[in-house]
């Protein structure tokens, strides 16, 4: 973690080093830092990175990733809210005791939906979250999401019962909205 912090300060001090220096040491946080972030779950520092990386090492892409995440961040809080709504009318007292909001894209998952005329289909068009007070609260809103909407075939992960080994507990699941959109 103080590596991490380390080669943050670094990256947001690159503009005093020569162009060469600059592209070597993006270019080896992309590599390497950015990874150890995201497999520590530290996804704010991964963000960081990235964004810092982008910039020195593809800026024109930067600028672009910029106007998409912002494009991207708005739908994603619109998507949130309208399931949420949706809970609270399948049970209002469920909508009550889950908070719900979007989890913004990586640069990278951002770069990645860039490949095939804007869109990839690996990545789902939002992350949403739900935070629930208990384990049975999880397992209602997976159910209530799965009969609300259709469910993407082979997107279930159940991380509560069998817990990462970084000790993440969630459950993830891929549903399909009317319009089509995907939703992880």
């Amino acid at each position: 973690i103080i590596k991490l912090a380390d080669r943050l300060h670094n990256m947001q001090t690159f503009k005093y080093l020569k162009e060469e220096k600059q592209k070597k040491l993006a270019t080896e946080t992309m590599d390497v830092y950015v990874k150890i972030a995201e497999r520590l779950s530290m996804r704010k520092m991964q963000n960081a990175l990235e964004e810092l990386c982008y910039t020195i090492i593809a800026p024109e892409k930067m600028n672009q990733l910029s106007k998409d995440k912002l494009r991207d961040n708005k739908s994603s809080e619109k998507i949130a809210a309208e399931i949420h709504e949706k809970l609270r009318e399948y049970s209002k007292p469920l909508g009550e005791k889950i908070s719900v909001h979007m989890e913004e894209k990586t640069w990278s998952e951002l770069d990645s939906n860039q490949s095939i005329e804007g869109m990839s289909s690996a990545q789902p068009d939002s992350n949403i979250v739900f935070v629930c007070p208990s384990i049975d609260e999880c397992y209602i809103v997976l159910g209530a999401l799965h009969q609300t909407w259709k469910r993407e075939t082979l997107s279930f992960n159940d991380f509560i019962n069998a817990p990462q080994i970084n000790g993440y507990k969630g459950i993830h699941t891929t549903i399909i909205l009317e319009n089509g959109m995907r939703v992880r």
